[in-house]
Protein backbone atom coordinates (compact mmCIF):
# COMPACT_ATOMS: atom_id res chain seq x y z
CA UNK A 1 0.00 0.00 0.00
CA UNK A 2 2.82 2.50 0.48
CA UNK A 3 4.29 1.88 -3.06
CA UNK A 4 0.07 2.49 -4.10
CA UNK A 5 0.40 5.94 -2.50
CA UNK A 6 3.19 6.97 -3.78
CA UNK A 7 1.92 6.08 -7.52
CA UNK A 8 -0.98 8.14 -6.12
CA UNK A 9 0.84 11.39 -5.16
CA UNK A 10 2.39 11.47 -8.51
CA UNK A 11 -1.12 12.14 -10.14
CA UNK A 12 -1.62 15.14 -7.66
CA UNK A 13 0.07 17.40 -10.20
CA UNK A 14 -3.18 16.43 -12.88
CA UNK A 15 -5.76 17.99 -10.54
CA UNK A 16 -7.34 21.22 -11.41
CA UNK A 17 -8.93 24.29 -10.70
CA UNK A 18 -9.73 27.48 -11.30
CA UNK A 19 -10.62 28.22 -7.31
CA UNK A 20 -8.18 30.86 -5.34
CA UNK A 21 -9.22 29.44 -1.99
CA UNK A 22 -7.66 25.71 -3.03
CA UNK A 23 -3.78 25.46 -2.51
CA UNK A 24 -2.01 22.15 -4.24
CA UNK A 25 -0.38 18.99 -3.07
CA UNK A 26 2.00 18.97 -5.53
CA UNK A 27 5.27 19.85 -4.67
CA UNK A 28 5.10 20.25 -1.11
CA UNK A 29 6.50 18.16 1.61
CA UNK A 30 4.31 14.76 3.09
CA UNK A 31 3.97 14.34 6.83
CA UNK A 32 4.87 10.93 8.58
CA UNK A 33 1.21 10.55 9.87
CA UNK A 34 -1.70 11.76 8.26
CA UNK A 35 -4.60 11.48 5.85
CA UNK A 36 -3.71 11.62 1.89
CA UNK A 37 -2.59 13.65 0.38
CA UNK A 38 -0.97 15.62 3.77
CA UNK A 39 0.61 12.08 4.66
CA UNK A 40 0.52 8.59 2.72
CA UNK A 41 -2.77 8.00 4.32
CA UNK A 42 -1.59 5.20 6.21
CA UNK A 43 -2.26 4.57 9.53
CA UNK A 44 1.45 3.54 10.42
CA UNK A 45 3.23 5.88 7.55
CA UNK A 46 5.95 4.93 5.58
CA UNK A 47 6.43 1.76 8.18
CA UNK A 48 3.21 0.41 7.03
CA UNK A 49 2.35 -3.33 5.83
CA UNK A 50 -0.82 -3.39 4.25
CA UNK A 51 -1.30 -4.45 1.45
CA UNK A 52 -3.70 -3.73 -1.75
CA UNK A 53 -6.70 -4.83 -2.61
CA UNK A 54 -9.04 -4.94 0.09
CA UNK A 55 -9.64 -3.29 3.35
CA UNK A 56 -11.38 0.39 4.08
CA UNK A 57 -11.26 3.52 2.96
CA UNK A 58 -12.44 6.20 5.16
CA UNK A 59 -12.71 9.92 3.34
CA UNK A 60 -12.73 13.23 4.72
CA UNK A 61 -13.74 16.47 2.69
CA UNK A 62 -10.15 18.23 2.08
CA UNK A 63 -6.83 18.06 4.46
CA UNK A 64 -7.16 21.32 5.43
CA UNK A 65 -5.90 24.71 5.59
CA UNK A 66 -2.54 25.47 4.71
CA UNK A 67 -1.63 27.57 7.81
CA UNK A 68 -1.97 24.65 9.66
CA UNK A 69 0.00 22.05 7.35
CA UNK A 70 3.12 24.14 6.43
CA UNK A 71 4.85 27.54 7.64
CA UNK A 72 5.69 30.53 5.20
CA UNK A 73 9.02 28.44 4.72
CA UNK A 74 6.68 25.30 4.06
CA UNK A 75 8.26 23.81 6.25
CA UNK A 76 5.19 21.09 7.92
CA UNK A 77 3.95 22.14 11.28
CA UNK A 78 3.60 18.84 12.40
CA UNK A 79 4.96 15.09 11.46
CA UNK A 80 2.25 13.03 12.77
CA UNK A 81 -2.02 14.52 13.28
CA UNK A 82 -3.01 11.27 14.70
CA UNK A 83 -3.76 12.85 17.81
CA UNK A 84 -5.87 15.69 16.70
CA UNK A 85 -9.77 15.95 17.20
CA UNK A 86 -10.45 14.15 14.18
CA UNK A 87 -8.26 11.07 14.20
CA UNK A 88 -8.73 10.55 18.05
CA UNK A 89 -12.33 9.72 18.43
CA UNK A 90 -12.38 8.24 15.02
CA UNK A 91 -9.67 5.56 15.82
CA UNK A 92 -12.18 4.43 18.66
CA UNK A 93 -15.49 3.98 16.73
CA UNK A 94 -13.19 1.94 14.13
CA UNK A 95 -11.90 0.01 17.20
CA UNK A 96 -15.06 -0.59 18.91
CA UNK A 97 -16.63 -1.54 15.54
CA UNK A 98 -13.72 -4.51 14.79
CA UNK A 99 -12.28 -2.23 11.70
CA UNK A 100 -8.64 -2.35 11.84
CA UNK A 101 -7.12 0.98 11.38
CA UNK A 102 -3.92 -1.11 9.83
CA UNK A 103 -5.84 -1.78 6.73
CA UNK A 104 -7.43 1.36 6.34
CA UNK A 105 -6.50 4.00 3.33
CA UNK A 106 -7.36 7.61 5.04
CA UNK A 107 -7.96 9.94 2.37
CA UNK A 108 -9.52 13.11 1.24
CA UNK A 109 -12.52 13.63 -1.37
CA UNK A 110 -11.22 17.26 -2.83
CA UNK A 111 -7.41 16.30 -2.59
CA UNK A 112 -6.47 20.40 -2.06
CA UNK A 113 -5.62 22.77 0.74
CA UNK A 114 -7.92 25.36 1.39
CA UNK A 115 -6.61 29.29 2.14
CA UNK A 116 -8.02 30.94 5.39
CA UNK A 117 -7.95 29.45 9.11
CA UNK A 118 -9.35 26.95 10.85
CA UNK A 119 -11.83 24.33 9.63
CA UNK A 120 -13.35 23.75 6.13
CA UNK A 121 -16.29 26.32 6.02
CA UNK A 122 -19.77 24.12 4.98
CA UNK A 123 -20.72 26.07 2.57
CA UNK A 124 -17.18 25.89 0.79
CA UNK A 125 -18.08 22.17 0.01
CA UNK A 126 -21.44 23.53 -1.08
CA UNK A 127 -19.72 25.68 -3.94
CA UNK A 128 -17.24 22.88 -4.56
CA UNK A 129 -19.79 20.33 -5.71
CA UNK A 130 -21.07 22.80 -8.32
CA UNK A 131 -17.84 23.26 -9.69
CA UNK A 132 -17.74 21.28 -12.37
CA UNK A 133 -13.80 21.58 -13.28
CA UNK A 134 -13.01 20.80 -10.18
CA UNK A 135 -15.50 17.87 -9.18
CA UNK A 136 -14.41 16.64 -12.84
CA UNK A 137 -10.48 16.48 -11.51
CA UNK A 138 -11.75 15.04 -8.32
CA UNK A 139 -13.43 12.54 -9.47
CA UNK A 140 -10.88 11.38 -11.86
CA UNK A 141 -8.61 11.00 -9.22
CA UNK A 142 -10.98 9.25 -7.07
CA UNK A 143 -12.11 6.76 -9.45
CA UNK A 144 -8.17 6.49 -9.71
CA UNK A 145 -7.72 5.28 -6.09
CA UNK A 146 -10.55 3.11 -6.32
CA UNK A 147 -8.74 1.59 -9.11
CA UNK A 148 -5.44 0.84 -6.88
CA UNK A 149 -7.07 0.33 -3.60
CA UNK A 150 -10.19 -1.28 -4.42
CA UNK A 151 -11.58 -0.86 -1.42
CA UNK A 152 -14.22 -2.89 0.05
CA UNK A 153 -16.04 -0.87 2.65
CA UNK A 154 -16.29 3.06 2.06
CA UNK A 155 -16.89 5.21 5.30
CA UNK A 156 -18.39 8.66 4.32
CA UNK A 157 -16.93 11.36 7.42
CA UNK A 158 -19.62 13.98 7.18
CA UNK A 159 -22.44 14.71 4.59
CA UNK A 160 -19.63 16.24 1.96
CA UNK A 161 -18.03 13.67 1.26
CA UNK A 162 -21.28 11.60 0.98
CA UNK A 163 -22.26 13.75 -1.62
CA UNK A 164 -19.26 13.81 -3.19
CA UNK A 165 -19.74 10.09 -3.28
CA UNK A 166 -23.05 10.34 -4.66
CA UNK A 167 -21.47 11.25 -7.56
CA UNK A 168 -19.49 8.81 -8.54
CA UNK A 169 -22.85 6.39 -7.91
CA UNK A 170 -25.73 8.69 -8.16
CA UNK A 171 -28.24 5.44 -8.76
CA UNK A 172 -27.30 3.97 -5.57
CA UNK A 173 -26.59 7.06 -3.16
CA UNK A 174 -28.49 9.79 -5.03
CA UNK A 175 -30.15 10.38 -1.50
CA UNK A 176 -26.57 11.56 -0.60
CA UNK A 177 -26.86 14.55 -2.45
CA UNK A 178 -29.19 16.01 -0.31
CA UNK A 179 -26.08 17.07 2.14
CA UNK A 180 -28.04 16.46 5.59
CA UNK A 181 -28.05 14.19 8.00
CA UNK A 182 -31.65 13.02 7.62
CA UNK A 183 -30.59 11.43 4.13
CA UNK A 184 -27.83 9.42 5.84
CA UNK A 185 -30.65 8.14 7.75
CA UNK A 186 -32.70 7.50 5.03
CA UNK A 187 -29.77 5.37 3.12
CA UNK A 188 -27.65 4.48 5.93
CA UNK A 189 -25.48 2.06 4.08
CA UNK A 190 -25.45 0.58 0.47
CA UNK A 191 -23.70 -1.66 -2.00
CA UNK A 192 -22.02 0.07 -4.65
CA UNK A 193 -20.46 -1.60 -8.05
CA UNK A 194 -17.24 -0.38 -9.66
CA UNK A 195 -15.84 -2.26 -12.72
CA UNK A 196 -15.37 -5.57 -11.81
CA UNK A 197 -15.69 -5.52 -7.92
CA UNK A 198 -18.24 -4.46 -5.36
CA UNK A 199 -18.25 -2.50 -1.82
CA UNK A 200 -20.21 -0.92 0.77
CA UNK A 201 -20.58 2.31 1.48
CA UNK A 202 -21.75 4.06 5.01
CA UNK A 203 -21.45 7.60 6.15
CA UNK A 204 -20.92 8.60 9.34
CA UNK A 205 -21.16 12.54 10.97
CA UNK A 206 -17.45 14.01 11.20
CA UNK A 207 -15.92 12.42 14.30
CA UNK A 208 -14.50 16.32 15.32
CA UNK A 209 -18.21 17.69 15.11
CA UNK A 210 -21.14 16.81 17.77
CA UNK A 211 -23.59 15.82 15.12
CA UNK A 212 -24.22 12.20 15.48
CA UNK A 213 -26.86 12.67 18.19
CA UNK A 214 -28.71 14.71 15.48
CA UNK A 215 -29.19 11.47 13.61
CA UNK A 216 -31.98 9.02 13.78
CA UNK A 217 -32.25 5.89 16.26
CA UNK A 218 -30.96 2.94 15.87
CA UNK A 219 -27.86 5.18 14.69
CA UNK A 220 -27.92 8.06 16.78
CA UNK A 221 -25.16 9.04 18.64
CA UNK A 222 -21.92 7.72 19.03
CA UNK A 223 -23.04 4.19 19.98
CA UNK A 224 -25.81 3.93 16.97
CA UNK A 225 -22.88 5.08 14.71
CA UNK A 226 -20.56 2.63 16.17
CA UNK A 227 -22.99 0.09 15.47
CA UNK A 228 -23.41 1.36 11.56
CA UNK A 229 -19.86 0.67 11.29
CA UNK A 230 -20.04 -2.65 12.58
CA UNK A 231 -22.95 -3.57 10.04
CA UNK A 232 -21.11 -1.89 7.19
CA UNK A 233 -18.01 -4.05 7.70
CA UNK A 234 -19.79 -7.39 8.42
CA UNK A 235 -21.53 -6.61 4.82
CA UNK A 236 -18.31 -6.14 3.29
CA UNK A 237 -16.75 -9.12 4.66
CA UNK A 238 -19.54 -11.37 3.33
CA UNK A 239 -19.07 -9.65 -0.14
CA UNK A 240 -14.72 -10.06 0.45
CA UNK A 241 -15.22 -13.56 1.09
CA UNK A 242 -17.98 -14.57 -1.46
CA UNK A 243 -15.53 -12.57 -4.18
CA UNK A 244 -13.05 -14.93 -2.90
CA UNK A 245 -14.63 -17.66 -3.11
CA UNK A 246 -16.14 -17.27 -6.75
CA UNK A 247 -12.96 -15.87 -8.14
CA UNK A 248 -10.66 -18.85 -6.91
CA UNK A 249 -9.27 -21.55 -9.23
CA UNK A 250 -12.01 -22.60 -11.57
CA UNK A 251 -11.98 -26.44 -12.63
CA UNK A 252 -10.88 -25.37 -15.94
CA UNK A 253 -7.22 -24.34 -14.21
CA UNK A 254 -7.19 -26.62 -11.20
CA UNK A 255 -5.00 -29.31 -11.15
CA UNK A 256 -6.95 -32.03 -8.85
CA UNK A 257 -5.13 -34.74 -7.21
CA UNK A 258 -6.17 -38.41 -8.17
CA UNK A 259 -8.80 -40.01 -5.82
CA UNK A 260 -8.99 -43.80 -4.72
CA UNK A 261 -12.50 -44.40 -5.41
CA UNK A 262 -13.81 -48.02 -5.00
CA UNK A 263 -14.30 -50.33 -7.63
CA UNK A 264 -15.67 -53.88 -8.54
CA UNK A 265 -12.70 -55.80 -9.52
CA UNK A 266 -9.94 -53.81 -8.01
CA UNK A 267 -9.85 -50.26 -7.56
CA UNK A 268 -8.59 -47.29 -9.47
CA UNK A 269 -7.52 -44.09 -9.00
CA UNK A 270 -10.04 -41.16 -9.97
CA UNK A 271 -10.37 -37.49 -11.14
CA UNK A 272 -13.82 -37.70 -11.98
CA UNK A 273 -14.39 -36.47 -8.19
CA UNK A 274 -12.27 -32.87 -7.93
CA UNK A 275 -14.46 -30.35 -8.83
CA UNK A 276 -13.83 -26.51 -8.01
CA UNK A 277 -11.61 -25.20 -5.65
CA UNK A 278 -12.13 -21.86 -3.40
CA UNK A 279 -10.19 -19.98 -1.33
CA UNK A 280 -12.44 -18.73 1.38
CA UNK A 281 -10.75 -17.98 4.25
CA UNK A 282 -6.37 -16.93 4.59
CA UNK A 283 -5.94 -16.28 7.88
CA UNK A 284 -3.71 -13.80 9.28
CA UNK A 285 0.01 -14.55 11.12
CA UNK A 286 -1.34 -15.68 14.51
CA UNK A 287 -4.83 -15.52 13.75
CA UNK A 288 -6.96 -19.31 13.97
CA UNK A 289 -10.38 -19.91 13.36
CA UNK A 290 -11.60 -22.54 14.93
CA UNK A 291 -14.23 -25.02 12.88
CA UNK A 292 -17.00 -23.78 14.03
CA UNK A 293 -16.24 -20.12 13.26
CA UNK A 294 -15.53 -21.25 9.27
CA UNK A 295 -19.06 -22.81 9.45
CA UNK A 296 -20.54 -20.28 10.95
CA UNK A 297 -18.66 -17.84 8.34
CA UNK A 298 -19.67 -20.14 5.59
CA UNK A 299 -23.33 -20.20 6.49
CA UNK A 300 -23.45 -16.34 6.33
CA UNK A 301 -22.10 -16.15 3.43
CA UNK A 302 -24.69 -18.91 1.19
CA UNK A 303 -27.55 -19.37 2.88
CA UNK A 304 -28.13 -22.54 1.05
CA UNK A 305 -25.19 -24.09 3.04
CA UNK A 306 -26.32 -26.72 5.73
CA UNK A 307 -25.39 -26.89 8.85
CA UNK A 308 -21.75 -27.64 7.66
CA UNK A 309 -19.37 -30.45 7.62
CA UNK A 310 -15.74 -29.02 8.85
CA UNK A 311 -14.15 -32.34 8.18
CA UNK A 312 -10.36 -33.61 9.17
CA UNK A 313 -7.72 -33.53 7.37
CA UNK A 314 -7.57 -37.54 6.90
CA UNK A 315 -11.03 -37.16 5.01
CA UNK A 316 -9.57 -34.64 2.53
CA UNK A 317 -9.59 -37.52 -0.42
CA UNK A 318 -12.89 -39.60 0.16
CA UNK A 319 -14.43 -41.93 -2.07
CA UNK A 320 -17.94 -41.86 -3.45
CA UNK A 321 -19.24 -44.63 -0.63
CA UNK A 322 -17.00 -42.73 2.31
CA UNK A 323 -19.03 -39.12 0.99
CA UNK A 324 -22.20 -40.63 1.42
CA UNK A 325 -21.65 -43.45 4.61
CA UNK A 326 -19.41 -40.91 6.54
CA UNK A 327 -21.47 -38.67 9.10
CA UNK A 328 -18.41 -35.96 9.08
CA UNK A 329 -18.42 -36.21 5.19
CA UNK A 330 -22.57 -35.26 5.65
CA UNK A 331 -22.78 -32.65 2.56
CA UNK A 332 -20.79 -33.61 -0.59
CA UNK A 333 -21.08 -30.62 -2.25
CA UNK A 334 -18.93 -28.81 0.34
CA UNK A 335 -15.96 -29.69 2.41
CA UNK A 336 -13.86 -27.82 4.64
CA UNK A 337 -9.72 -28.45 4.83
CA UNK A 338 -7.47 -26.53 6.91
CA UNK A 339 -3.58 -26.60 5.89
CA UNK A 340 -1.06 -24.50 7.85
CA UNK A 341 1.36 -23.10 5.33
CA UNK A 342 5.04 -22.68 5.89
CA UNK A 343 8.40 -23.89 4.71
CA UNK A 344 10.20 -24.03 7.70
CA UNK A 345 7.80 -25.73 9.87
CA UNK A 346 7.03 -23.18 12.12
CA UNK A 347 3.38 -21.49 12.55
CA UNK A 348 2.30 -20.09 9.45
CA UNK A 349 -0.44 -19.30 7.57
CA UNK A 350 -3.77 -21.27 7.74
CA UNK A 351 -5.81 -21.43 4.38
CA UNK A 352 -8.92 -23.12 4.68
CA UNK A 353 -10.52 -24.28 1.01
CA UNK A 354 -14.17 -25.25 0.19
CA UNK A 355 -14.49 -28.30 -2.28
CA UNK A 356 -17.08 -28.79 -4.16
CA UNK A 357 -17.67 -31.89 -5.29
CA UNK A 358 -18.91 -33.43 -8.55
CA UNK A 359 -20.30 -36.99 -9.08
CA UNK A 360 -18.86 -38.45 -12.02
CA UNK A 361 -21.01 -39.78 -14.78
Amino acid sequence: MVDVSIELREELSSLRTDRPELVSFSGLPVMDYGFFPGGNGLYNGSSSSSRSPGGTLLLGSNFGCKSEFVDNARNLITQDERSNKTWDPLLKRLRRAGIDSNECFFANAWPFLHLGEGNLPRELTKSWLKDQVLMTSCLQFFRLTLEKIRPRLIIALGTGPAAFLSHIWPSALQQWGERSLGCLDDLPKARVSYEDYSAICVAIAHPSMPNAFQRRPPYQGIEGEILLLNEGRREAEKILLKSEFLNSESPANARPEPVDAPRSGGRRRSKDLHGQFGLVFSSREGQVFSRREIRDRLQAIFPDFPNGSVVPTDHAEPSPNHVNQCSKCADPRFQIFDTVVDGDGRPGVARYRVRNFIQPS
